[in-house]
């Protein structure tokens, strides 16, 4: 798929998918009883077309806010295609945050509406009664006994035109989310040159690679899953939605449903790379062939990009997830060396992709190349991307700055733009990281999060957790500083 990236509009992008998708199969969405249905591009179009009527008399407007606390669901694309369609703007918001900070967050933003997949929401007195809550469903289905947004709330602050998102920070804690105003040029940039072939780290060879089935694991308030789940949607990929993420319903999805991409958190492909392990560890003979395998795979992915692992490995493919496991994009942290290891040399794709929300895009992947453990090379799909490393101590490490035309319009609040940006434009990340041999940037952590020890020597939470990490009889490791006599 080719895209003019002067004639990116996100609603045509809607509109061309869902005519040309028609009857074809967008999602397969899985109950937490294990039934599963199919949604069709078609369904979009219905479900949209209602709700455009629904919102119309409850008395939403153009640049109206409707705040969407909820997982990933099948008609979330259609609430999404209405928003496109009318001028509202998407709060995306975790459903799972503290519910004062949820208040907050919905007050802050001035909402005039509610989607969510939560069974009951409470909002701040000022909203309570004042505005209508609907589930994500079909149907869209009213939950509060306000069913017309109240005139004396008035209009929300405007904000700036080309605003189509809100999206909350991730922050170093969840107690200091900023919220981040994304326009829609940020998210058709980053589905042209994810798509378009000749983009993306190398020619011929893009960030996203297309795929029949991907169980999506990231949620539509993360910019990694508003992304991907925009790739899918556009791209002809049937998207694997989980009603709740169980290791029962994973395991029935991989089995039974046979994807070809997960898209997760490198803390999930741990996970599994452990519980992989595990399985084949107690046969010494099946360990043997493993370990001999993925050597022999490895060197000849590493050197000669020959993927044998996908035949030599084939079996543990298949008990593992399906057998038509081809690609992992994975975002949000770091991975470990060992764990991204193990499945390159497996024959699977491991996609790393770095970005932050108020850079919208990603900045740097790993594309179809092997670099286990970093975030890959600089997308250089223009001459104005750069990522530069300053202040580096003795090892080289220091933070990460990004310069990029596709960053976010501004934080909601003015104040928290204040020694965001440095005078010539770069962002100031506050990630840790360096460059290696490869020209591939690593990501250590957070400078915050850095613990300074009595003689100097800086350390960081991961690299103490990384130590903890092939230990079967260690569930869980938090790692934090104290502080001591010497600071």
């Amino acid at each position: 798929m080719n895209f003019d990236i002067n004639n990116l509009y996100l609603p045509d992008l809607y509109r061309n998918a869902i005519e040309k998708g028609k009857d074809r199969t967008f999602a397969i969405y899985q109950n937490v009883d294990g039934t599963r249905k199919n949604y069709t591009y078609k369904d979009i179009q219905i479900e949209s077309d209602k709700l455009i009527e629904k919102l119309e008399k409850a008395g939403l407007r153009k640049g109206d806010r409707v705040g969407v606390i909820s997982s990933l669901r099948p008609f979330w694309h259609a609430l999404h295609y209405v928003c496109l369609r009318k001028g509202y703007i998407m709060v995306c918001i975790d459903p799972g945050v503290p519910a004062k900070q949820l208040q907050n967050m919905l007050l802050q933003t001035e909402v005039r509406a509610v989607f969510t997949t939560l069974k009951t929401i409470h909002l701040p007195e000022e909203l309570d009664k004042h505005i209508p809550v609907y589930s994500i469903d079909k149907g869209f289905p009213l939950i509060s006994k306000c069913d017309k947004i109240d005139v004396l709330l008035g209009e929300s602050h405007r904000l700036p035109q080309d605003t189509f998102y809100i999206l909350f920070s991730s922050g170093t804690t969840s107690e200091n989310r900023k919220a981040v105003l994304i326009s829609h040029s940020t998210i058709t940039t980053a589905i042209e040159y994810a798509l378009n072939k000749d983009t993306g780290v190398y020619k011929k060879a893009p960030c996203y690679v297309h795929n029949e089935k991907a169980l999506t694991l990231f949620p539509p308030y993360h910019i990694a899953g508003l992304l991907c789940i925009s790739y899918h949607f556009f791209d002809f990929t049937k998207t694997i939605m989980l009603e709740r993420l169980t290791p029962n319903s994973l395991v029935s999805a991989l089995q039974d449903l046979k994807p070809d991409c997960i898209c997760t958190v490198p803390s999930m492909l741990s996970s599994l790379y452990k519980k992989i392990v595990s399985g084949y560890s107690g046969n010494l003979l099946t360990k043997s062939y493993v370990n001999n395998a993925l050597a022999i795979s490895g060197f000849l992915r590493k050197n000669f990009g020959i993927n044998a692992g996908k035949l030599l490995l084939k079996k543990i493919n298949k008990q593992a997830f399906g057998g038509n496991m081809k690609t992992f994009m994975i975002g949000a942290s770091p991975i470990d060396v060992k764990t991204n290891k193990f499945f390159l040399d497996m024959g699977i794709n491991v996609i790393m992709a770095y970005g932050l929300t108020e850079l919208g895009a990603p900045i740097a992947t790993t594309g179809l190349g092997y670099y286990p453990g970093t975030a890959g090379r600089v997308m250089r799909h223009t001459d104005k991307i750069d990522i530069r490393i300053t202040n580096p101590d003795e090892s080289g490490r220091g933070e990460v700055e990004v310069l990029s035309p596709f960053r976010m319009i501004s934080y909601l609040y003015k104040k928290d733009n204040v020694g965001c940006f440095t005078d010539d434009g770069y962002f100031k990340t506050g990630d840790l990281g360096y460059f290696d041999e490869n020209k591939c940037l690593n990501i250590c952590g957070r400078i915050k999060e850095s613990i300074v020890l009595k003689n100097g020597e800086k350390l960081l939470p991961e690299e103490i957790e990384s130590k903890y990490q092939g230990i079967t009889q260690v569930k869980d490791l938090a790692v934090f500083k104290v502080p001591g006599e010497g600071g």
